[in-house]
């Protein structure tokens, strides 16, 4: 954005130079008043001042961005700004980001993880079961030993009646858990559904503001151009035609800031649900 932006400025200066040229040649010619001239002289010289603002703010954006990704050189940024209308519906964004987002993915783990835990505890108050069983291999010479079976199976089962390893209280405790986790489930799919609907919404008037400041900036040109040619006529000051270039290039800015919130916002609404490697397909499939 700020590229466009001393793009703007350097126009803005390009044209009030020229404005100025005509207004100096007419006060030559005896056609305007000298004030007409320092009118012009003083906006080219503001004009001026603005570009080297613009300039001076691009380089430190450049320096901060190389010294964030740790380049050698100053990193100059080639993608331009643009405005894609094909945008898919809302649902379709949360749908995406309550299927794929990490966070809710960590969350169902730890209700499994509480959910295993209820099972361990509940399994304290089943009984134990034990299969035994014996095979004499020798008979001992005794009357014990005639009198013992050759083998048997039997069964033990254990049901304790009293306990205090407080597995109650551990149970109850782990159902806790889970009506917690769910609790944070809920809150956390209604705090990403709203997080993407606004996204999405400021996105939607992104395009919005841009499309409608399109009739602006065209009465914007027009006005211009009709203001240039009433001063060269006598019929419109100097401070006319500077307010005209100034208007439009107040237009321009508003629709190039309008296509940097798209661009941030639509970043934004890919991340989190996911899809942010679509990005480079909303890049390169604008329309006109």
């Amino acid at each position: 954005m700020l590229s466009q932006l001393l793009d703007t400025r350097l126009e803005v200066e390009n044209s009030l130079k020229i404005h100025l040229h005509h207004a100096q040649l007419m006060v030559e010619n005896g056609q305007i008043a000298q004030v007409e001239q320092l009118q012009a002289e003083a906006s080219h010289d503001k004009a001026k001042v603005d570009r080297k603002k613009a300039a001076s703010n691009l380089r430190i954006a450049q320096a901060a961005l190389t010294s964030l990704l740790q380049e050698e050189s100053l990193v100059q940024p080639t993608s331009p700004l643009f405005i894609n209308r094909d945008l898919p519906a809302l649902d379709t964004f949360i749908k995406k980001t309550l299927t794929g987002y990490p966070a809710l993915s960590i969350l169902e783990a730890r209700k499994q993880m509480a959910n295993d835990l209820v099972a361990v505890e509940e399994g304290k108050y089943y009984p134990e079961v034990a299969l035994l069983g014996n095979y004499n291999l020798y008979e001992e010479d005794s009357l014990a030993g005639k009198l013992m079976p050759d083998w048997f199976i039997g069964l033990a089962v254990k049901v304790p009646l009293l306990e205090r390893t407080g597995r109650g209280g551990k149970r109850l405790a782990a159902k806790s858990l889970i009506k917690k986790v769910e609790a944070l489930q809920k809150q956390a799919r209604e705090d990403l559904s709203i997080l993407v609907e606004k996204t999405y919404r400021l996105t939607k008037q992104a395009i919005t503001e841009y499309d409608g400041l399109a009739s602006s900036l065209k009465l914007a040109e027009k006005t211009l151009e009709l203001r240039e040619k009433a001063f060269d006529q006598g019929l419109a000051t100097s401070l006319d035609v500077v307010d005209a270039r100034l208007y439009v290039a107040g237009v321009k800015n508003r629709r190039s800031h309008a296509a940097y919130t798209y661009v941030t916002r639509l970043a934004e609404l890919l991340a989190i649900s996911g899809e942010l490697d679509q990005f480079p397909v909303y890049q390169h499939s604008v329309q006109p």
